[in-house]
């Protein structure tokens, strides 16, 4: 009996089942409008341009630009100051007027690795020979604190016989991995800084070292 009705149905009740025709959905739509595609996003507005976008710089990038372009010039300056002993001046200032000070004779130091204290403007400097040339430094090791007076200076490196931490010179830069001492394993924790060095200049047997008026 079922069976019976649904053949009963009209066809005009039929045919509201049927898919739509091409030109019901244009009626639906508009006849004039075209298809819309399956996905609308485009992963890049103007693929056509090659210029690369600027890129945008985080705080950190930013410091090292500054940085990097404070550090531009000729040296000119710095090799001048050198040559008055080791005074040096600021990027950006005017250049430091030195005075040269007779801290010790040659003959204090008769061969490399020699070493001696003098005191400059009541501060402390150690001076040492290194492959045939006069220079100064800061006293104190940058790991363990202590003085290098007595520290192994060979061909051209320091080595702080406490704590094993060497440096290169006359630049004064950190020798990594270095070999240590028994005693090492008690400044593991302290961060091992640039020595500090200066050049000096000598002079009919006297060694002389700029500083600041």
């Amino acid at each position: 009996m079922v069976v019976a009705m649904a053949m009963a149905i009209a066809p005009e009740a039929a045919d509201a089942f049927a898919a739509p025709s091409g030109g019901a959905l244009a009626r639906m739509f508009g006849a004039g409008r075209a298809t819309a595609p399956l996905c609308s996003l485009r992963m890049q507005d103007d693929a056509g341009d090659d210029t690369a976008a600027e890129p945008v710089l985080n705080r950190k990038a930013k410091r090292e630009a500054a940085k990097m372009g404070k550090k531009k010039g000729t040296g000119v300056t710095k090799q001048e100051n050198q040559a008055k002993g080791g005074v040096r001046g600021k990027a950006g200032k005017s250049p430091i007027e030195g005075k040269l000070v007779e801290v010790a004779l040659t003959s204090d130091f008769p061969e490399d690795g020699a070493t001696k204290s003098v005191e400059i403007d009541n501060k402390p400097v150690m001076l040492l020979k290194c492959k045939g040339t006069i220079m100064a430094s800061q006293v104190g090791c940058t790991k363990c604190k202590i003085p290098l007076m007595g520290a192994e200076i060979i061909e051209s490196t320091i080595r702080c016989k406490l704590c094993g931490s060497s440096w290169k010179l006359p630049s004064g830069d950190v020798i990594e991995d270095s070999e240590g001492t028994i005693m090492s394993g008690l400044f593991s924790s302290t961060p091992q800084g640039k020595l500090a060095v200066f050049a000096t200049k000598t002079m009919a047997g006297k060694v002389f070292l700029g500083v600041a008026k």
